[in-house]
């Protein structure tokens, strides 16, 4: 049980304890709307109870919403990167690659690669997950690997076949995303 459940619990214990207490003891002189000790009692008891169980359903319900908002946001995020690394081929077709753009679309690469090591990290205790980001990991180092391949080097232009090998490739993230996306749903 969380510490603050545990205070709010205790704190209203000790406000209704007296009250109880005085009725125990005063039963038979109480006459409250002609309802007998048992009636108040179990008044006091469900209303307990009642705010016990929604405070706990809300916050385990509440942490898991707030994981899974996060998942999704990831996931969109390393979808949009994706996308914005094709548009910029296609930006830079038939073009010369210079150092600088390798360079520049290595670094966005490693930058994925983060993304997709923070969202394995949030999905690690989840088991529906795991086959799921196995899957964008290997889709993640195909993508990876066409693009580091020798027809994305310096003094070579970006060729239709490179631009074609990268959004066949691109397709299969996404799928694996979209995957991660309904596991995630689903658990």
């Amino acid at each position: 049980m969380r510490k603050s459940f545990k205070i709010v619990l205790f704190c209203l214990f000790f406000a209704l304890l007296p009250g109880n207490i005085y009725i125990v003891v005063n039963h038979k002189n109480i006459v409250l709307l002609q309802f007998s000790i048992v009636d108040i009692m179990s008044l006091w008891t469900s209303v307990i109870i009642g705010f016990g169980l929604t405070y706990l359903v809300s916050v385990s319900f509440s942490k898991e919403s707030k994981k899974n908002e996060i998942v999704e946001d990831a996931l969109k995020d390393v979808k949009g990167d994706y996308a914005y690394l094709m548009q910029q081929f296609m930006k830079f077709r038939n073009k010369i690659v210079t150092d600088n753009f390798r360079n520049y679309i290595l670094l966005f690469l490693k930058n994925i690669d983060k993304d997709i090591l923070i969202l394995r990290k949030l999905c690690f205790e989840r088991k529906n997950m795991d086959v799921a980001m196995n899957n964008l990991i290997k889709m993640r180092s195909d993508f990876h690997y066409v693009t580091t391949d020798d027809d994305f080097s310096v003094g070579i232009p970006i060729t239709d076949s490179f631009i074609e090998k990268c959004s066949e490739k691109y397709y299969f993230v996404k799928q694996a995303i979209t995957q991660c996306k309904l596991e995630l749903f689903n658990s």
